[in-house]
């Protein structure tokens, strides 16, 4: 599979991408096609030899995404809501693993993606500067095409990912500059707090030879076993409220990022979801209709933070379902060739930084561990495929 029909399977599979149609009856019909794609894909996959191969994989990832629906149903949750979730993440793991089985098939994934992104960061970037009128909603907030304004930096650092991956298989840079020129010119038009930080979190790892070490050097897994327990310490045992009155914390907060020092409000939220995580800690309070769970200042918010909101909706066990994914994940990192290796764990870092300050969904990363498994499995340093 190559070309148009497998960017078409990957469109109608990664939901971050339908901001694209800016159509509410486009949008029903793509839902439907993104059903289809899963079934199709789930058949191709039953009939794919080399996909029994990676089937130990699969079922890493199956794990949260079951614990995910167990949580709703015990919690007498939105069943269907969870299904629209669970059923795209696991189209999008077929697919890439199909498509990995060798490294022809890999390049020509990678390659079609890496176009595919840079057609749509282009489009986005004229509309932008000539057009921008075009994406004014008067229900609040612009609608890119590439998503709204907190959430358009995780299309555009996957986008990213793509072609620079692709720039090292080709060992061409000309689009990989264009394509970097344009993201930092989207994301500095738009600024969003979030999409600058990722940004230049992503920025830092790759471009900093220093920083890029240390990365390379510390297995992932052990990276993001820090960040949880950081993560942990500041939400859990309350320690958040006294790091935000450091005074170069404030400095950040108030003077570059331009917001108080409730973060927008973000720690009034954060206090009732775990608050609401302690009455549940194990299964949470299940997927419900809609992310706007907590109601503050006479409103309804979702939890301004991916790793409270899944803990709120699925509890501890989710992640501790996610450690065997997160495990394969590292572990073929490690092995990978360390600019692919470098790329994708600067994108999954910088992901997951952002998703400490919007409620988007986990679709992003578990995308991102996909792809590093995918690349990984054909591009290993060559004195490591001797030692095989």
């Amino acid at each position: 599979m190559s070309g148009f029909p497998f960017v078409l399977l990957y469109f109608l599979l990664d939901r971050e991408l339908y901001f694209i149609l800016h159509s509410e009856s486009l949008t029903a019909i793509y839902a439907v096609f993104s059903k289809c794609a899963c079934i199709l894909l789930c058949l191709i996959a039953l009939k794919n030899k080399h996909f029994k191969n990676k089937f130990g994989a699969f079922i890493c990832a199956l794990l949260p995404l079951a614990e995910m629906l167990l949580s709703t149903i015990v919690n007498d949750g939105d069943v269907r809501r969870a299904s629209m979730m669970i059923y795209s993440i696991i189209g999008m793991m077929i697919l890439i693993m199909i498509q990995s089985t060798s490294k022809a098939k890999i390049e020509s994934f990678v390659h079609s993606l890496s176009l595919f992104y840079f057609v749509l960061c282009a489009i986005n970037f004229v509309f932008l500067l000539v057009f921008p009128h075009f994406f004014n909603n008067a229900s609040g907030g612009d609608h890119y095409f590439l998503g709204t304004e907190n959430q358009i930096g995780y299309p555009l650092m996957k986008g990213f990912c793509f072609v620079y991956i692709d720039s090292i298989f080709k060992q061409k840079n000309k689009m990989l500059l264009m394509y970097s020129l344009m993201h930092c010119i989207t994301i500095l038009i738009i600024f969003s707090g979030s999409n600058i930080v990722g940004y230049l979190c992503m920025m830092a790892i790759i471009l900093l030879k220093p920083l890029s070490k240390v990365i390379l050097s510390i297995p992932i897994l052990r990276i993001i076993g820090v960040f949880i327990a950081v993560l942990c310490a500041l939400f859990l045992f309350n320690m958040l409220a006294n790091l935000l009155q450091a005074s170069w914390m404030e400095y950040i907060v108030v003077e570059l990022l331009g917001k108080n020092l409730t973060l927008t409000n973000r720690t009034n939220i954060w206090e009732l979801v775990v608050e609401g995580f302690y009455d549940s800690p194990w299964l949470g309070h299940g997927i419900r209709e809609t992310v706007n769970l907590f109601y503050v200042f006479k409103k309804f918010f979702s939890a301004h933070n991916q790793y409270l909101q899944s803990l709120y909706e699925s509890g501890s066990l989710f992640y501790v379902a996610m450690i065997p994914l997160v495990k394969l994940f590292s572990d073929c990192m490690n092995i990978t060739e360390y600019r692919i290796r470098l790329v994708v764990s600067a994108t999954c870092l910088a992901t997951m930084v952002m998703l400490l300050g919007e409620a988007v969904g986990m679709a992003s990363l578990f995308t991102l561990f996909f792809i590093g498994l995918g690349v990984s499995g054909y591009y290993i340093p060559k004195n490591m495929a001797k030692s095989k």
